[in-house]
């Protein structure tokens, strides 16, 4: 079977092994290598490779002849040099115990150090070596196994694999770090030497000063003035009092000293009550009687507001401010046939406001207090009340609507669906739905 592929052997070597037949790398003479013997490998080609190398890897003859159809046309093998012949890169491989000769290197064009253990160990490609020092990759060499690239007139770096170079770096890092380590604790026991050698010396020669004085005396531990502390008192088991700890049973709590004046609720911004309830507003409330920035310079959210509108009032706060949410209204005008129009007033969106309204301005009415507006509107009862001066039912609202004058010191965040789950005629949240307010 040997006798059969002579002829073709020899004619390969003729053309010095530019073929595409293909045959044992034994009958070649070459000779299997390992990763370890030849950690890199050098392959050198034009700089205009340079691109289609990086990005696509090393293809045998090329990727054109690589990837063509034509059998005549496709190689087998990638030529490397065992030593880089520009003498940049050690020559860190041997072959018999001598070092490797570079093979077939030039002065010009781009070199490509290829990494021997992730061909063989990554990929499970074979690497053999000729007797003119030529290493012969059987097969594609991907971008990865390509960790660095210069240039063979300049020795400038045209590619460096980015994770490997932040690697070395942390290792250069870490090696840098333990030996100034290593200096330090160096210097630190030389200094600690010299100190217990100067202390030897002081305790074998003492001065004649230190030699004559007399040892000093022991001062006792004293109270402030009193003289010397004597010794505590031994207390007897039987006496002792047992005091339950707070996490016990027979625990008990003593009344809190009030130590500061109760504030008072009007007034101070920073106290505030939830009330969470459907109303109605007293009176026309228009933005533009409101100031627009807070006591911090940041903007306020108003919205205009009709008499008898449904509000639903978040809570109250000391400063007579309150927050409130409600659904935005369009006032709409539509024609009829015999020439006369018809007002509505109809809800735009389904999305809460969260506006923040003066508290004087809302009731919380018994009409109102499922959310929508009764179209009756509100009754003579309490239009008589309001114009003897008590604008609701309630103490707490029945003040005249007045806006403060000192604009609202916090802003509460929107959350809870509690303006919701009080009207029927409104879509419920249920566990785990999104809900989104709206700001003017």
């Amino acid at each position: 079977l040997q006798y059969k592929w002579i002829d073709v052997i020899v004619a390969i070597f003729a053309i010095q092994g530019h073929s595409s037949i293909r045959g044992h790398p034994h009958l070649f003479g070459w000779k299997r290598v390992h990763w370890r013997e030849y950690p890199i490998l050098f392959h050198q080609t034009d700089a205009f490779n340079h691109e289609s190398i990086i990005n696509g890897g090393l293809f045998p003859g090329g990727p054109d002849k690589y990837n063509s159809w034509g059998k005549g046309q496709r190689r087998w093998c990638v030529f490397t040099s065992l030593a880089d012949g520009h003498k940049y890169f050690p020559n860190c491989s041997m072959i018999e115990g001598a070092p490797a000769i570079p093979y077939k290197f030039r002065s010009v064009g781009n070199v490509y150090c290829i990494s021997t253990c992730y061909v063989e160990v990554n990929m499970k490609i074979e690497i053999w070596r000729t007797e003119a020092w030529c290493g012969m990759i059987m097969g594609w060499v991907p971008p990865e196994a390509i960790p660095y690239a210069f240039d063979a007139v300049s020795k400038e770096c045209w590619h460096c694999d980015k994770k490997r170079e932040s690697i070395l770096n942390d290792q250069c890092r870490a090696v840098k770090i333990l030996h100034i380590a290593a200096e330090t604790e160096k210097v630190r026991q030389e200094k600690l030497r010299a100190a217990a050698e100067r202390f030897n010396l002081e305790k074998l020669a003492p001065s004649a000063a230190d030699a004559a004085a007399p040892e000093p005396k022991k001062m006792p531990s004293q109270f402030h003035g009193y003289g010397p502390k004597p010794p505590p008192e031994e207390e007897d088991p039987d006496t002792l009092e047992f005091k339950p700890r707070w996490s016990e049973k027979a625990y008990i709590e003593g009344a809190y000293a009030q130590t500061d004046a109760k504030k008072k609720f009007w007034g101070d911004g920073d106290q505030c009550f939830r009330i969470n309830r459907w109303g109605h507003m007293k009176k026309d409330l228009n933005v533009k009687d409101l100031p627009p920035c807070g006591s911090a310079g940041s903007a306020i959210p108003h919205t205009d507001l009709r008499k008898n509108q449904a509000v639903f009032v978040v809570d109250s706060s000391g400063d007579g401010w309150s927050i409130a949410r409600v659904q935005p209204e369009l006032n709409v005008s539509m024609a009829n046939e015999d020439g006369t129009r018809r007002d509505s007033i109809e809800k735009v969106t389904g999305v809460f406001l969260q506006v923040v309204i003066p508290t004087t301005y809302w009731e919380p009415h018994r009409e109102w207090q499922d959310g929508p507006e009764p179209h009756e509107g509100i009754s003579a009862h309490d239009l008589a009340r309001q114009e003897d001066g008590y604008w609701s039912e309630g103490d707490f609202f029945a003040y005249e609507p007045q806006i403060p004058a000192v604009p609202v010191k916090r802003w509460r965040g929107p959350q809870g669906t509690e303006h919701t789950d009080q009207a029927p005629h409104l879509m419920h949240f249920s566990e785990g739905d999104r809900v989104v307010y709206g700001f003017p």
